[in-house]
């Protein structure tokens, strides 16, 4: 049997940055109880209708809410058979897991209506990959400084300014740039195409953020390195320190992280 590479995320990256004991728990002692979240069916369902209507050609015949509804009834229900308790999901602050589950729902929906608004009123198309494939969700794996990397693309645009890398949001907005500045380095390694700008486009508030060429030209093959290799230097290292924040109170693995009070678990390095 081929063995399997290991490889990292710019997920990854992030996690580590914000709380390495999470990442030692979630990724390497592999502490992952099942505590699924109506958001994680939001954000499914939602690129699935995104990329249906786009693959569509944006036919007025494709029912993009009727889409979102399916896709997110399956994730929901499929979450409930491996977790039928629904107080050990996660959900939002100040709402039970039934509520959270309706008002996702509807507000998916909501929010597909205004990304259609919002794509018939600015002139942006889907960039074709070839002569039957539109750039939607796109898969990659690419060495960067040593370490395999791994993700997908959820957009690739062409506009009267060039190609744009578009991230699609249902959640709060990002605070990093990592991963559109991954995505420009891969777009432009792979395809060879010259990347001018890249977005984030927010469903929640139907806001595009756009980083210009001069925001993206930091993210180069050197930093990007330094960055991966420093996660694989930590990891090789065990160099997991508690990061206590805002963060906590969402966090899959609390039950088990000694900076929560909680039973000290085995730590994997020492």
């Amino acid at each position: 049997m081929e063995e399997v590479r290991p490889h990292a995320s710019v997920s990854q990256v992030l996690k580590y940055a914000r709380c390495p004991e999470e990442y030692r728990l979630s990724y390497i002692d592999k502490k992952n109880p099942y505590k699924p979240a109506a958001w994680l069916a939001q954000g499914t369902a939602f690129h699935v209708a995104v990329q249906g209507w786009e693959d569509s050609g944006r036919d007025v015949g494709f029912d993009i809410g009727r889409t979102y509804e399916l896709v997110y009834d399956t994730e929901i229900e499929s979450f409930k058979l491996r977790q039928p308790d629904l107080n050990l999901w996660l959900r939002s602050p100040r709402s039970t897991t039934e509520d959270d589950i309706s008002a996702r729902r509807i507000r998916g929906v909501e929010q597909l209506r205004n990304y259609v608004k919002f794509a018939e009123e600015n002139p942006f198309g889907i960039k074709s990959i070839d002569d039957y494939t539109l750039a939607l969700e796109i898969p990659f794996e690419i060495e960067i400084g040593g370490v395999l990397v791994k993700g997908a693309i959820d957009q690739i645009l062409l506009d009267f300014t060039g190609v744009e890398v578009r991230d699609l949001k249902t959640g709060n907005r990002e605070s990093a740039n990592l991963q559109l500045g991954v995505y420009t380095y891969v777009v432009e390694k792979i395809f060879g195409w010259t990347v001018t700008k890249a977005s984030y486009y927010y469903a929640k508030d139907n806001k595009v953020v756009t980083l210009s060429r001069r925001d993206l030209d930091r993210y180069d093959e050197t930093y990007l390195s330094e960055l991966f290799q420093a996660l694989r230097r930590g990891i090789e290292n065990d160099v997991y320190i508690p990061n206590p924040g805002s963060h906590c109170t969402l966090c899959p693995v609390r039950d088990y992280c000694r900076e929560m009070g909680n039973t000290p678990e085995r730590l994997h390095y020492g």
